[in-house]
């Protein structure tokens, strides 16, 4: 393995753990805005649009950077970590 070679890896893996790390935050926006949700319904009050805009925007985000990653990833020919589309 080459410089360049162990460069694109180490490019690979940070890319994918930014990608779980969003994840992981997507996660815990979708519980605390379905949680919000519920609330406001048993309240009789209406759903919080900004929220539900936020957590739209972020999977929109991720998925954005899932389609680079594997771009990126499939350009290299190493077959490291792919993210189903």
């Amino acid at each position: 393995m080459n410089f360049s070679e162990f460069e694109t890896i180490e490019k690979i893996r940070k890319s994918a753990a930014a990608i779980h790390k969003q994840e992981r935050e997507l996660a815990k926006q979708e519980k605390g805005l379905a949680e919000n949700q519920l609330l406001a319904q048993r309240l009789g009050l209406e759903k919080n649009a900004e929220a539900e805009a936020a957590v739209n925007s972020m999977r929109t985000k991720i998925t954005e950077m899932k389609a680079t990653h594997n771009k990126f990833v499939l350009g290299t020919g190493l077959g490291l970590e792919l993210f189903p589309e």
